[in-house]
C-alpha cells in the first residue's frame, strides 16, 4: 500500500478507488514542504526546463531503482487551501 492509497477525497472515499477523483490523479502532486528535491515524469509540468547532459546526469536511488536527473526548471502548481487558490513554484 503506499500513502496514495491512504488518502481520501473529497467523496470520502480512498482517492486511488474513487471513481469520480481517478482523472484527477493524473496530474496529482503531493506535497512535502520537508522535501530537499522534488521529482516528476511529465516534461509538461515544467514552466521552464533545461536539460543536463547525459555526462552530467545526477543518479537518485529510489525504494526500488536508481534513476537519473535528465534536467532542472520550475515547476509552478496552483492549489486550493480553505478556498483560496495559491500558487506555489517548485525550483
Amino acid at each position: 500500500m503506499t500513502s496514495i492509497d491512504l488518502l481520501k477525497c473529497e467523496h470520502n472515499e480512498y482517492l486511488s478507488y474513487c471513481a469520480k477523483c481517478k482523472e484527477h490523479m493524473k496530474n496529482m502532486w503531493l506535497l512535502d514542504s520537508g522535501a530537499s528535491a522534488h521529482f516528476t515524469n511529465n516534461i509538461s509540468d515544467f514552466i521552464n526546463y533545461m536539460p543536463i547532459a547525459k555526462s552530467d546526469r545526477m543518479p537518485v536511488k529510489t525504494a526500488a531503482h536508481m534513476i537519473y536527473v535528465e534536467g532542472t526548471g520550475t515547476v509552478l502548481l496552483r492549489h486550493y487551501i480553505a478556498n483560496k487558490l495559491y500558487s506555489t513554484y517548485l525550483l
